[in-house]
């Protein structure tokens, strides 16, 4: 018994143990099986010389309980088949605990794309009142915002995370879906807040800079979010959005050759991202740069195909982190240099 507990006091707490994590119970229920196994087999030799019809008896009901053991085994590994009859049958068996139908949204109907039954299985978890539900409660609550979010239902998703952020106000998860989703709206001073937040808690984060001076390019302050990203770029000089975005907010305070210079880096890092060539074109056309936008769409369109450019051009605007282009700037000088190519191929 006391090396039982033991076992138990290495990855448990006074807190009560989920019986779904039965693995756990497999090294301490060692000293439970080795002195039954002892016990049997002293048993067996003992009524072997006094009593054989006994020995008989202990033998073949040991034979049992291993048989059954082994069945019972084999029976639980149907639960284990997937991770819907997995899940499901953690439900039947801990109806009160909210993880099971947390997972089973999230390991089986979110990847099959069902998302009504996703919304369904995160909200019956999120009223359950077993002893962990405040645990994970801000969790389940940036799960279902996602759905909303899948769903393009922004504003409710909105007001999810902000319940997700009362409960746990360090969830830095929650607050950068939180500044996406106010993007998606254009509420970006919200955002901007929110992305200031994130900062502050760590100024070394990079993905966390480059958010924020995205949210300024937004707000049509660009010198402010140029600072970020040379802040970013010291940190990593080859990350490629921080490149891209200081490209695009040089470009916007008139600075156009130290904007080529960037948004050139960061097209050699990636050279088959498209939006970093609509960013060269973007920032010829505003140059006054001829020569230069000819060369950039001579090499965008040998590259991509027609569809492929107008697909991702159309596209930017449902990504809330697209990089901000216009797609009335640079969209007829695509289709020109286009209709230019088929007319010398015929």
């Amino acid at each position: 018994i006391l090396f039982f507990f033991l076992n138990h006091a290495v990855e448990s707490t006074v807190l009560p143990l989920e019986l779904i994590f039965e693995h756990r119970n497999y090294l301490p229920s060692l000293f439970v099986f080795f002195p039954v196994a002892l016990g049997l087999s002293w048993l067996i030799d003992r009524y072997r010389r006094h009593n054989r019809i006994m020995s008989f008896v202990v033998a073949g009901f040991a034979t049992i309980w291993i048989a059954s053991s082994g069945l019972a085994t084999y029976t639980r590994n149907w639960d284990w088949a997937n991770d819907k009859t997995l899940w499901e049958d953690a439900m039947i068996k801990a109806p009160q605990n909210e993880r099971p139908p947390h997972n089973l949204a999230l390991e089986y109907y979110k990847k099959i794309g069902d998302q009504d039954r996703v919304l369904e299985l995160l909200t019956r978890s999120l009223n359950l009142k077993s002893y962990t539900s405040r645990i994970y409660k801000d969790g389940t609550l940036l799960n279902i915002a996602n759905v909303f979010v899948e769903k393009k239902q922004y504003e409710k998703a909105i007001d999810l995370l902000h319940k997700s952020l009362e409960i746990n106000p360090n969830n830095e998860v929650a607050r950068y879906n939180l500044i996406l989703q106010l993007l998606n709206t254009n509420q970006l001073s919200s955002a901007l807040q929110h992305s200031e937040v994130l900062v502050q808690k760590n100024e070394s984060n990079i993905e966390w800079l480059t958010i924020k001076g995205y949210v300024l390019i937004k707000s049509d302050r660009p010198d402010e979010a140029l600072t970020c990203f040379r802040k970013a770029l010291t940190i990593d000089p080859d990350n490629e959005k921080a490149l891209l975005y200081a490209g695009v907010s040089l470009s916007r305070m008139g600075r156009y050759e130290a904007a080529d210079h960037f948004l050139k880096r960061a097209h050699q890092l990636s050279p088959s991202n498209i939006e970093i060539y609509f960013c060269l074109m973007e920032n010829s056309i505003q140059s006054g740069n001829r020569d230069r936008l000819d060369r950039y769409l001579e090499l965008l369109v040998a590259r991509f195909s027609l569809d492929s450019i107008m697909a991702k051009l159309s596209g930017l605007s449902a990504d809330p982190l697209s990089v901000p282009i216009s797609e009335r700037l640079i969209a007829p000088k695509i289709t020109e240099k286009v209709t230019e190519k088929l007319i010398s191929i015929q």
